[in-house]
């Protein structure tokens, strides 16, 4: 019986150390920020200096 009993707790906190393991994982990382040196806006259409359009 005491055999038993300590392959379920082993089992158990296999499972749960797994379950810590693979949901540290899988969270995605916070979302990076870009903002345009320029016009200091973070959703404009940004390019190099070289492919800018002439005027």
């Amino acid at each position: 019986m005491d055999v038993i009993l300590t392959g379920l707790i082993a089992a158990a906190v296999i499972y749960f150390l797994f379950r810590v393991i693979v949901s540290g994982r899988s969270k995605p990382g916070e979302p990076v920020i870009y903002i345009c040196d320029e016009c200091g806006e973070n959703e404009c259409v940004c390019r190099r200096e070289d492919e800018a359009p002439k005027q």
